[in-house]
């Protein structure tokens, strides 16, 4: 950690290269993930001033779906835009394919002087204030690994093991080398290892989900895992 003024910034800050390639990734930090852009709360203000001259630039279906806002909380209580079908945010739009900014595209026209959210100008560098310090760290996510391929400072990388198939699936330069307790010293419990579902704090459906995947035998867990990554190789 590096201690700069009242900011704590990650190692990774420093010594990650990366450089987006908008043709692999098709702009999808935009739509995957389960939350909108981060937001200050004077961004808020600002967008709404501006939202007359961004309209234009958005999708029909999200001009509908900001009638009654453009932002949201999300599951941490932090203000970010609002996300459409569980996918892309709501200032997404789409070209050729590709997910662009529909806020960056009214600026670059010369309609409005606020270029998007500092959140989206900094990523993959995310900051988040605690109050008596900022911490300033690199996020990592494994639909950015283009642009440190991009970077030429991609040596390798953790992933869930489907996503690691699919990977290699998709492109013949990686390999995939599986991380099993071993004599090279890693180690991983049972525990270390389970995959859970994320839910809000005393939900009333948490029962009901544990009784639905406690009915899923091995073998049909084993298949649906086999179906996830011959998608995603397929669609990558």
């Amino acid at each position: 950690m590096l201690l700069v003024g009242e900011s704590i910034v990650s190692e990774e800050v420093k010594n990650v290269s990366f450089c987006c390639d908008l043709t692999k990734c098709n702009g999808c930090c935009c739509v995957e993930g389960d939350a909108g852009a981060p937001l200050l709360e004077s961004e808020i203000e600002i967008i709404e001033k501006l939202m007359p001259y961004i309209k234009p630039f958005m999708e029909q279906k999200a001009v509908k779906a900001v009638e009654n806002g453009f932002w949201e909380r999300d599951i941490e209580g932090e203000l970010c835009t609002k996300i459409m079908d569980g996918k892309e945010c709501v200032f997404v739009k789409f070209e050729n394919g590709t997910a662009l900014c529909a806020i960056e595209a009214a600026y670059r026209q010369g309609k409005i002087d606020f270029p998007k959210p500092v959140s989206c100008h900094l990523y993959p560098i995310r900051v988040k204030d605690y109050g008596e310090f900022t911490a300033v760290n690199y996020h990592e996510w494994d639909i950015c690994k283009d642009a440190l391929k991009n970077s030429k400072d991609l040596d390798g990388y953790v992933a869930e093991e489907p996503g690691a198939i699919a990977d290699c699936a998709a492109n013949p330069d990686f390999v995939y080398i599986p991380l099993k307790n071993n004599s090279t010293g890693f180690t991983a419990s049972d525990k270390d290892t389970q995959i859970a579902i994320g839910m809000k704090k005393g939900s009333q459906y948490k029962d009901a989900v544990n009784q639905a995947l406690a009915s899923i035998s091995q073998q049909e867990r084993d298949q649906m895992m086999k179906n996830a990554i011959e998608w995603s190789a397929q669609n990558n």
